[in-house]
């Protein structure tokens, strides 16, 4: 196979990627259609399963029937930008800096606003269906996303929805595409819908002497008639980020100071500093847990959590969006032994029984080679939706495309 690869594409477009489990890869990336159709011709004749990638910042856990890895990092570059519109249109390997950079410049905000946006690729983010830390303000991805052109298994290039807000052509099939992490199709480009850069940019940040204390102010917040752009909690500190026209900011801000009346404010270059820092800091990256709760669940399930991690010695940092119902529980590795292990494996297997239930997803993020046996999933992954498992049948019968594992959607 590695021959024939060879012979449809450039010498530097076949490189070698290792695995977060050890596995080495070859990884093929693709200059435009023909090649892509070129290597489909290959893993069809060798049977080979293939797995679409972006910058491959996500891949933590790979399908263990994989033959190639086929990255949309060699087709980038803008298609359109249509400043009165507020719609983009970019090739799927273009970096989103790149992307949010140039439609700041016509005073536009791209979402999702990912973490370490120099090193995600808009095809690897629609993919993965991950979602910004502007979600609280600019929905899920998927909302944002008009259109698309994928390659499907078969080398046809398809295009569903289109690059205008009020597009109504076809099946919406973009909406199973994002998330569907490769399984469905390759994203070659995507048309996104754009909102206007906010006029001013506020934060409201304060310490309290807990979580629990933290996590009442931001639900009395989120009750208010505002709309922050993100209300993230890391230990019992609580930021609010307000962005928008200059008398709303400020309106919402006397709605804010209500529930935090000693909070510091930071404004403008300081507050896009420290938004920056906080999105960075929820890149993929070292060991966590992630958890996705009903709203009524969080107090609850977070106390749990450190209540759990202390009884084992363990020491995490715990962060969360109150008004997303979202928590990521990292733990450092440094320390990492038998003790550690062995904490960490009862841990997990305590909060499993404890947090059950089709109200709370968890997953794993980062497990080392050593402890992805010990440590059990929590959750299992759910089954496809039928239309999705139809779908996947229907585009991929001969199952090109690897499917399965636990960050598959069908």
């Amino acid at each position: 196979m590695r021959q024939r690869l060879l012979d449809a594409l450039p010498a530097d477009a076949l490189t070698t990627r290792t695995l977060p489990d050890g596995r080495e890869l070859p990884c093929a990336a693709p200059r435009d259609e023909d090649q892509w159709r070129a290597i489909l011709d290959v893993a069809r004749d060798v049977s080979a399963v293939l797995l679409p990638t972006g910058g491959g910042s996500r891949l933590d856990a790979v399908p263990e029937r994989v033959d190639l890895l086929v990255s949309t990092a060699g087709t980038t570059g803008v298609v359109a930008y249509e400043p009165g519109d507020g719609t983009l249109t970019a090739r799927a390997g273009s970096r989103m800096a790149e992307l949010a950079e140039t439609v700041r410049a016509g005073g536009h905000h791209l979402t999702p606003d990912v973490a370490r946006p120099e090193a995600a690729t808009l095809g690897g983010v629609l993919s993965s269906g991950a979602s910004g830390f502007d979600r609280l303000r600019y929905g899920p991805t998927r909302h944002n996303v008009l259109g698309m052109r994928v390659l499907l298994a078969d080398g046809r290039v398809t295009k569903s929805g289109g690059a205008l807000v009020k597009n109504v052509t076809g099946y919406d099939l973009h909406r199973f595409y994002c998330g569907a992490r490769g399984t469905l199709c390759v994203v070659l480009e995507a048309s996104l819908r754009l909102a206007p850069v906010p006029r001013r940019r506020l934060l409201a940040r304060h310490a309290f002497p807990g979580r629990d204390e933290a996590l009442s102010a931001a639900h009395g917040i989120l009750a208010e008639p505002v709309r922050p752009e993100a209300l993230h909690l890391r230990g019992s500190e609580l930021s609010v980020f307000l962005g928008g026209r200059v008398e709303v900011v400020t309106w919402e801000l006397e709605r804010v100071l209500a529930y935090v009346p000693g909070a510091e404010l930071v404004e403008d270059a300081e507050a896009e500093a420290a938004w920056q820092r906080a999105r960075d800091g929820e890149a993929p990256g070292g060991l966590a847990l992630e958890l996705e709760l009903r709203p009524s669940r969080l107090v609850g399930a977070l106390a749990r959590v450190s209540d759990l991690a202390a009884e084992r010695g363990l020491v995490p940092r715990i962060s969360a969006h109150p008004g997303l119902a979202t928590g990521t529980v990292r733990f450092d590795g440094a320390a990492q032994g038998r003790a550690f292990e062995l904490g960490l494996r009862t841990f997990a297997e305590k909060l499993r029984g404890e947090l059950s239930g089709t109200e709370v997803v968890q997953r794993w993020r980062g497990l080392p080679p050593g402890l992805r046996a010990s440590v059990p999933a929590l959750t299992p992954a759910p089954p496809a939706p039928a239309l999705q498992r139809a779908l996947a049948q229907a585009l991929d019968p001969e199952g090109r495309f690897a499917r399965g594992g636990p960050h598959a959607s069908a």
